[in-house]
Parts: C-alpha cells; sequence; structure tokens
C-alpha cells in the first residue's frame, strides 16, 4: 500500500448530519438561542469556521479509519504518521482539536503515534522539577549576597536545635522538599492547561473536549517554549488558506493525491434554512465563496435559491465562482 496514491480525499458537506452538528457546537459556542441565530450566526461566522467544518470532516474520518484494527489503510496510515515526529504532532493535533469521536479513539491513536518518541523538553522540565525545587533556593541565595547572609545566620541560629532534634530536621525538611516539588508541578501543569486552552479557542465548531488531553498532546510534541500562536502555525495553521494547505500536505503524507471538497443541499441543513432563518444561508454562502478559498483548488459548492438573493452578483464574484466550481 506503501508509495501508492489513494487518490483523492473527498469531504461531502453535504453528508447528513455533519454540518448541523458543527453548527450546533458553534451555535454553544457564541452563546446564541434559537431566537437569535439568525443574526448572531451572521454577526459571528467567518470564512475560518467554514474551513474548520471542512478540516473536522477531514480529521473525524482520518482518526477512524487509523484506529480501525480491520483497516489495512488505517494501518499504512499510522505507519506513514509515525515515521515522521512533526507528521505524527500534526495529525494528533488535528484530531484532538477538530475530530468528533469519543476519547478512547484519541487514547489510541496517542498510544500509536507517540509510541516512538523521545521524551519532550516539557517532560524532561517534569522529571527536573523535583531537582529544581532542591537547588532553586540555592540558585536564589547565589544571586542575592543580602539574602544569603540573613539566611545563614538563621540556620546558625537554629543549628542546635537542629542539631538536637534529627528526627524533627529530617521531616522538616522532607515536607519542604515536598511541598516545593509539588508547587512547580502544579505550577507546570497550570501552564500547560493555559496553553492548551488558549490552541484550542479559536476552534468554534466542534464540542471542546477536556483540556488534559490536548495538553498531554502538546506537552509530549513540542517545547515549553512554543506558545499557543507557535504550536498552530506549525501544525494546524492561522487563516483558511493556511489551513487548508497544511491539511492537504498532510494527506499527501498520508498517501492521498490531493483534498477535494464538494458540498450540496445547504438549505436543507436546519441551521441554514432560508425561512426560519433567512440570513444564514447568505453570510454561510458569503464566506465559502471569498477568493482565498476559491483559489484553493478542488472546491465545488452548489448553492439553492438565485445569485441575486444570495448576495453574489457581483461581475467579478460570478466569474470567480463558475470559473471554481461553485454553482
Amino acid at each position: 500500500m506503501e508509495g501508492r496514491s489513494r487518490g483523492h480525499f473527498v469531504v461531502d458537506l453535504a453528508q447528513p448530519g455533519h454540518l448541523t452538528s458543527r453548527l450546533r457546537a458553534f451555535q454553544a459556542a457564541i452563546g446564541a438561542s434559537e431566537d437569535s441565530w439568525d443574526a448572531s450566526f451572521a454577526e459571528a461566522w467567518t470564512t475560518a469556521d467554514f474551513v474548520d467544518c471542512i478540516v473536522s470532516y477531514v480529521a473525524t474520518a482520518l482518526a477512524l479509519e487509523m484506529t480501525d484494527p480491520c483497516s489495512v489503510e488505517g494501518a499504512d496510515m499510522v505507519h506513514r504518521a509515525a515515521a515522521d515526529p512533526r507528521v505524527a504532532r500534526q495529525a494528533l493535533l488535528l484530531m484532538h482539536l477538530y475530530a468528533d469521536c469519543d476519547a478512547s479513539t484519541l487514547r489510541a491513536l496517542r498510544g500509536s503515534l507517540l509510541r516512538r518518541r523521545l521524551p519532550s523538553a516539557a517532560a524532561f522540565a517534569g522529571g527536573a522539577a523535583v531537582v529544581a525545587s532542591g537547588v532553586g533556593v540555592g540558585v536564589a541565595l547565589h544571586h542575592n549576597p543580602d539574602m544569603a547572609e540573613w539566611a545563614l545566620d538563621e540556620i546558625d541560629a537554629a543549628a542546635p536545635l537542629l542539631t538536637a532534634h534529627p528526627k524533627i530536621s529530617l521531616a522538616l525538611l522532607a515536607a519542604a522538599v515536598t511541598g516545593g516539588s509539588w508547587a512547580v508541578a502544579r505550577a507546570r501543569r497550570l501552564r500547560s492547561l493555559a496553553r492548551a486552552r488558549a490552541v484550542a479557542a479559536p476552534v468554534r465548531v466542534v464540542k471542546r473536549r477536556p483540556e488534559g488531553d490536548l495538553a498531554r498532546v502538546i506537552d509530549a510534541t513540542f517545547s515549553v517554549a512554543d506558545g499557543p500562536e507557535e504550536v498552530r502555525g506549525m501544525c494546524i495553521g492561522i487563516s483558511a488558506q493556511q489551513k487548508l494547505d497544511k491539511l492537504s500536505s498532510l494527506l499527501r503524507v498520508l498517501g492521498y493525491e490531493s483534498l477535494a471538497v464538494f458540498g450540496d443541499c445547504f438549505d436543507e441543513v436546519s441551521l441554514l434554512d432560508p425561512v426560519a432563518y433567512p440570513s444564514a444561508i447568505k453570510v454561510f454562502a458569503r464566506e465559502a465563496c471569498r477568493n482565498d478559498l476559491l483559489n484553493a483548488g478542488r472546491l465545488h459548492l452548489f448553492f439553492p435559491d438565485s445569485r441575486l438573493a444570495l448576495d453574489l452578483n457581483t461581475d467579478r464574484t460570478l466569474k470567480e465562482v463558475i470559473a471554481k466550481g461553485c454553482v
């Protein structure tokens, strides 16, 4: 199987339930009610959200295929991804952020794609936390002579008591080291969760997962110095065009020739119903037919009603829509 193209990866946005689920998650993310949905959607929906619907479709399909024990193609994709740590972390991050699957599926993916990795800088830092807590005071005293002199005076004053009660002294020392280690570990954990939360924040079309799962992937594959923007920029992309480019690149590594997107029957999606929500489908179409998406390649969208009703009636837009296959 390896080395042979699987053809095009086809995203079918008309698949029953896909867009409905994505839009329900978006509705919850922006806090819109049924009554305010039309106006809220028109104000909040962006091209990036539309692309995230595409990414979610791909991530879900890949996650299910790569964890299917009976799938030869899935096993080959796991092998391809695990062979390159950069590809493995991109696939893991993509699926943890966008895949519509259960926790056991993601756990299996982590087991498959992280098994060949060495401990990351974050893991090493965690292992060194105990040592750091023990020498931290010494380092601080070295850089602050006044504090060092005061500390030595206090130690000299307490020396007779400590010598007279060695068991109490050892207990106090153990408690201090344990407390320091716990404080360092807790602070590191909070920073890890905060970074995972910031990485996931822009994704509004998928129900949020426990931050711990995402933090575990990021900590295992990125340095502690990499901030949320660096993590997203390296694996997911920031703009709509970057997201599609990085998604297409991942699919090529996994054996596909290209990414192709098809969409139809948008007016049959409950939250895009033109009768109940007259503005929603217009805004949806407007964001889907922007230049950065139309220039991405194999994008074929079919919208109902007339182009005039969808506010796609400028000459330039019509030419681009027709040229790119959005009819």
